[in-house]
């Protein structure tokens, strides 16, 4: 079972007082983690065994520059579009066999969710 990615803010407060001063100065210092890398759908999401090559998008959340989609484990070349949505060319290779091909997103070392490619008859 995969973890999700947890949304965080953390705050550092920082009072800085002058020497023989009686008010201190406040600082403060917000750090966030981004939310959770995940596909929320593929499009498509399917295509008939022996198809020709085509462009599949990805859509999903926190996807950055140095993102790339998996399909069945395999690095794909990937086209990074905007934050939320990647291009990823499917090769006939891709479309020889019927069945699932699991598609995930790798980004900054963190993997996204799984979601199923259906290569139908």
């Amino acid at each position: 079972m995969k973890c999700p990615r947890l949304t965080a803010t953390f705050f550092l407060i920082l009072f800085v007082a002058a020497c023989g001063s009686p008010s201190a100065t406040k600082f403060i210092f917000a750090t966030g983690v981004a939310g959770p890398l995940a596909i929320s759908a593929l499009a498509p999401n399917s295509a008939p065994v022996n198809s020709v090559p085509f462009t599949m998008v990805v859509n999903g959340n926190n996807f950055t520059t140095g993102a790339q989609v998996f399909w069945n484990g395999v690095p794909q070349f990937t086209e990074f579009v905007n934050t939320t949505q990647l291009q990823v060319s499917v090769t006939e290779e891709d479309l020889m066999l019927p069945g699932s091909a699991e598609v995930y997103v790798r980004n900054d070392g963190m993997n996204s969710n799984t979601v199923e490619f259906a290569v139908t008859f």
